[in-house]
């Protein structure tokens, strides 16, 4: 009997018939909702506008008007045609009340400023308005920083669950954690617990759409050849193909020398060198985990940056600028798709990081009433970015050797959630400083990166590496094989 393996099991049965189209859409539906709780406090947590609370003209911060036709008596104007959110004028009057509906100016000295004791928020839609957030950025965007925080340990937790047992009860568990945490959290009247609560949230059911996917697989590398059969035999039926038994037994057969071969090679990985040395021994190899870290950093800090802050920045309405700058994303996914393939990794991600640079430091400086041209260089800057996050999975992949891959892979990966972490925390930034700031920022990390790129050999057309030689190798040898 020939060996049959899983990928020719799915020759017989249907490679995307019917079954396979119901899994993916049923998976589609949980992905979507869990991207809502992913992203929800970019919203939740979002800014609102303020002023000062004036208790010489006002009778409760609840009940107050947020713009009546006095308030630049009392509070000092802004370029935008607007007034000052955490400031106002010192009161000058001993008259604690104007009960006629108007504050005149003279109540106040103009010339000298103080911070707000209270506030009057434009709308509640924010807990900025339930916790009383007002004028403290670091705070409010202190919780989708403590959130990102909580995916970290997320991942090890779901790929220990699912190795365990099952992504299905993996998936369910984490989208069961995502209900009952999300619903608790919306009862909580502190800061500090709703805090906390993102961040076990995070921690429980983050990861909740990396298990979405057929269980075969795993059926298999476990020993359970009979929960795989029946799977096999439940697609054949859906798909209206046949499977027969013979292959099923030669398909156990090879699942169960792979499985031998497995724990052969567990053992005689044992003495395997270390990882960290055979890096140092080759300082090719150094030089790509030293800089891909980098540019790691800056992609995650980028294409975070720019959604969470299309909410904060961009005039209009908030929603539709969320949603027009996350379809933005499409189109740069599918152009790094094609030119990956057709005109090489350094091209596409160095080129995609010099036009985002170029983009997001035009953005710093374009004046806020041309929201048009703001509009349409910010979105290009995503596209950019968005085709740049798909490409650096598959270059960093490409640039080590097949033993150390996933663990060299993971450690930039890893390092790069800096950059995720970090970009909660640039409107706060802009907001302590210019809010242009955050933008220089991500444009100077984007140029610096583009140049990193090009420090590290092309790997579109080679075979991949299977030892740390191979891999100092890249762009030395020709090509033999070509990788899309």
């Amino acid at each position: 009997m020939s060996e049959v393996n899983l990928d020719t099991i799915l020759l017989e049965v249907g490679q995307f018939g019917k079954y396979q189209m119901r899994t993916a859409a049923l998976c589609a539906v949980l992905v979507i909702f869990v991207s809502w709780s992913i992203s929800e406090y970019v919203f939740t947590t979002s800014r609102i506008n303020s002023r000062c609370f004036i208790p010489e003209c006002e009778s409760e911060p609840s009940s107050a008007d947020y713009a009546p036709e006095w308030i630049l008596n009392a509070v000092p104007g802004t370029d935008m045609e607007s007034f000052d959110n955490c400031q106002r004028y010192v009161n000058t009057s001993a008259v604690d009340l104007v009960t006629n509906g108007t504050c005149p100016d003279e109540l106040f000295d103009r010339s000298t400023l103080q911070n707000c004791e209270e506030y009057v928020y434009e709308n509640k839609y924010s807990v900025v308005y339930d916790f009383d957030l007002a004028c403290d950025e670091w705070r409010r965007t202190l919780i989708g920083t403590i959130r990102t925080i909580g995916t970290l340990p997320a991942f090890p937790l779901a790929g220990f669950m699912s190795d365990r047992w099952g992504r299905k009860t993996a998936m369910l568990v984490d989208a069961f954690n995502m209900l009952w945490l999300g619903t608790v959290r919306y009862w909580v009247n502190s800061y500090i617990g709703f805090t906390i609560l993102q961040f076990f949230e995070a921690v429980f059911s983050a990861s909740c759409h990396s298990c979405a996917y057929i269980l075969m697989r795993w059926y298999l590398s476990k020993g359970k050849f009979e929960e795989s059969a029946a799977m096999l035999r439940r697609m054949a039926q859906v798909n209206g193909t046949q499977l027969s038994d013979s292959s099923l037994e030669a398909l156990k057969k090879t699942a169960e020398e792979d499985i031998k071969r497995k724990a052969k090679s567990e053992q005689a990985g044992e003495n395997e060198p270390w990882v960290v040395v055979e890096v140092f021994k080759h300082k090719k190899i150094l030089l790509r985990c030293a800089t891909s870290p980098i540019w790691w950093i800056a992609c995650t800090m980028i294409y975070y940056g720019l959604n969470i802050n299309s909410v904060n920045i961009l005039g209009g309405n908030q929603y539709v600028n969320y949603m027009i700058v996350a379809a933005a994303e499409i189109p740069g996914y599918w152009a790094a798709m094609i030119l990956l393939g057709k005109i090489g990794r350094r091209p596409v991600l160095a080129g995609g990081f010099w036009i985002c640079s170029i983009c997001m430091i035009a953005f710093a400086f374009i004046p806020s009433d041309l929201y048009a041209l703001g509009l349409t260089v910010y979105l290009i800057g995503t596209i950019c970015i968005a085709g740049v996050f798909s490409s650096i999975y598959v270059y960093t992949a490409e640039l080590y050797p097949t033993p150390y891959r996933h663990r060299l892979f993971a450690f930039s990966s890893m390092l790069g959630r800096f950059g995720n972490i970090i970009a909660p925390l640039t409107p706060a930034i802009g907001a302590a400083t210019f809010d242009g700031l955050p933008f220089i920022i991500f444009g100077g990390l984007a140029f610096i990166s583009g140049f990193l790129i090009l420090l590290l050999p092309e790997t579109l057309g080679i075979t991949l590496p299977e030892t740390m030689e191979e891999a100092s190798n890249i762009g030395c040898n020709n090509k033999t094989e070509t990788i899309l």
